[in-house]
């Protein structure tokens, strides 16, 4: 698997080209979260994904599935987990330390 860094100032069409790709319900996601030395939990297991967005003017990403709008304010960082096969894993970092993981069960080409 690779990672790669998304730039911030790619994230707006990034993001949107990928949730272009994604038919509703096509998709099925994991959303973690994790704050270091102080916890980690699982906000939502195999929801249907049904996209992502970067709000520039507000500063947040908003990840869309059935059932869950899951909000990251202070975005700070951006990285894909990739393989042959397309996108595994998207990581949100914010400024409060917070890592959002979002995990693609089946893999999204972009």
């Amino acid at each position: 698997m690779a990672q790669k860094d998304v730039q911030r100032s790619e994230w707006e069409e990034f993001l949107g080209r990928l949730s272009n790709k994604v038919k509703e319900g096509s998709e099925k996601v994991l959303i973690h979260i994790a704050v270091p030395s102080v916890k980690e939990f699982d906000e939502a297991e195999q929801l249907e994904f049904l996209g992502i967005e970067y709000d520039k003017k507000n500063e947040i990403i908003t990840i869309f599935c059935r059932d869950l709008d899951h909000n990251i304010k202070a975005p700070e960082q951006v990285i894909l987990e990739e393989d042959d096969q397309g996108i595994t894993e998207i990581i949100i970092k914010d400024a409060a330390g917070q890592e959002h993981q979002i995990r693609f069960l089946v893999p999204i080409q972009v």
